[in-house]
């Protein structure tokens, strides 16, 4: 029996713009000097980002994940919640420190309660850098509040690669926008071989997207290619014309398009890419068959430059870190869409080339993650804002109330 499941791909939905080569050479200046200094991986005994000499200077056991059993992974306590990964209340005030708000006391946050239209999923979305928590929920939406961590810092060295038995292998899964045919799983695995860690794997794979693959027009860098896409089980892709604009209508068929921007089989064969979604393809299809769990999230700008009710929520905050200073005038686009992956026995963000990102680099809201696009209606569920003048798709999602946010706290740390 057939049928089709409509995905709307959003090739270029955010405004900003990437200069992916100097993101490039910043991250490979940082690695490289990672590389010279541990030129073996490390071991890691209980698969928790931490190498055992680490978690020795640390007092942590390096055979248990939770060294105090409180239910937050030494890792996050010392590099996220600046919690005693000793103790399993820090503060000695009767309260564990994995429960809400007892995890965040150490730290500076910025708290965030923020209104999400569908698409959604009914569970919290914990990052590196935020945690969130489902506080109402209605039939069309879902009120969320973040805690968001933006002096986290990313832990990151090579470490020995051992079967980790907490790896989320579901993630591993392609869909058909995301799998590769036998000739691109082969330049793939020629090109991560000799890799003697997950991190080594990522660089060599960030180097070898990001000097090959190119925007195949300038063209594709100043539209915003709407495109809907439907997936049928007979494994055709069909690309409609409506939703995109003219002048991408003028000078190239929707199945070209599609090839170059949507399909990651075609696009490494290719060697293009688009932007946020287009690239959050490429990056799952080619990891993912690199053999490291990736996903995708759609996130949304924590407030927009395009309302002024949003930014006057920032206009009045005491700002003492200067966190909020550069987003006095909102951030940049409407929606952003970027990759998480999984190594080192935790999930890092990376948003085009930039791997274990700080939050006030990417400083967008998390609203759902997933494994392939089949899994997300977004064709359906975003319908109602996509009948829209082809010339611009601004604000969007704030004038069909996709998203809003709705209060804005910093909190500060005990000590």
């Amino acid at each position: 029996m057939k049928f089709k499941i409509f995905l709307f791909a959003f090739v270029f939905v955010i405004a900003s713009k990437v200069n992916s080569q100097n993101s490039y050479n910043y991250f490979k200046s940082k690695f490289d000097s990672i590389f010279s200094i541990y030129p073996k991986p490390l071991i890691d005994t209980d698969g928790d980002g931490l190498d055992d000499l680490f978690e020795k200077r640390q007092g942590t056991n390096f055979k248990q994940i939770d060294t105090d059993g409180d239910g937050l992974d030494d890792y996050l306590e010392i590099f996220k919640y600046k919690t005693n990964p000793l103790k399993i209340d820090s503060d000695q005030d009767g309260k564990i420190d994995s429960v809400w708000p007892e995890r965040y006391e150490y730290s500076y946050v910025i708290k965030i309660i923020a209104q999400i239209g569908k698409p959604f999923k009914k569970q919290a979305i914990n990052t590196l850098n935020i945690d969130t928590k489902i506080i109402n929920s209605h039939p069309d939406s879902i009120t969320i509040e973040y805690i968001i961590y933006p002096f986290v810092e990313s832990y990151l060295v090579p470490l020995k690669k051992e079967k980790d038995p907490n790896s989320p292998n579901e993630y591993l899964k392609t869909g058909l926008l995301t799998q590769l045919s036998d000739n691109q799983k082969n330049e793939i695995n020629t090109i991560v071989k000799d890799a003697k860690s997950d991190l080594e794997k990522t660089v060599l794979l960030i180097k070898y997207i990001t000097e090959r693959f190119k925007l195949k027009d300038k063209l594709f860098n100043k539209t915003e290619p709407l495109m809907e896409i439907s997936i049928a089980s007979d494994s055709i892709v069909h690309v409609h014309e409506k939703w995109s604009p003219d002048e991408l209508h003028e000078k190239y068929n929707f199945e070209t398009i599609a090839n170059l921007n949507c399909i990651a089989d075609e696009m490494v064969k290719n060697k293009s890419r688009g932007a946020c979604g287009s690239t959050a393809t490429l990056i799952a299809g080619i990891f993912k068959n690199a053999g490291i769990p990736t996903r995708i999230k759609q996130n949304f700008p924590f407030v927009t430059s395009k309302d002024t009710s949003q930014i006057a929520l920032i206009q009045n905050i005491k700002n003492e870190h200067g966190i909020l200073e550069k987003f006095r005038n909102g951030a940049p686009g409407d929606n952003h869409f970027f990759n998480e992956i999984f190594i080192n026995g935790q999930w890092f963000d990376l948003d085009y080339f930039k791997l274990g990102n700080k939050w006030i680099n990417s400083p967008y809201l998390p609203t759902i993650q997933f494994n392939t696009w089949s899994e997300v209606d977004f064709a359906n569920e975003w319908q109602p804002w996509i009948e829209y003048d082809k010339k611009s798709i601004e604000s969007l999602m704030i004038r069909y109330k996709a998203y809003k946010t709705i209060s804005i706290e910093e909190i500060y740390p005990k000590n």
